[in-house]
């Protein structure tokens, strides 16, 4: 049984260990949460963060940055 309790200005569930356990998850891993009429899902997030250097992330902002317009112009093909 999972229990909702409050932390800061969050509600949390947790959840028994054994469950993480069995679904390989730790502390910081995303869940998404599918809504139902009668029930709530917590499906495991298979996307994978990749490490990223400090230097391609600002790269990559400025690039963004710079040409918003055509990506934004691209996004809508």
């Amino acid at each position: 049984m999972a229990k909702i309790f409050r932390s800061g200005n969050s509600k949390v569930v947790s959840l028994p260990e054994s469950a993480l356990r069995q679904l390989g998850l730790k502390t910081g891993d995303e869940l998404l949460v599918k809504t139902l009429p009668d029930k709530i899902e917590l499906v495991v997030s298979k996307k994978k963060k990749l490490p990223v250097s400090q230097e391609f992330a600002l790269w990559a902002e400025g690039f963004i940055t710079r040409y918003k317009t055509v990506l934004d112009e691209l996004a809508k093909r």
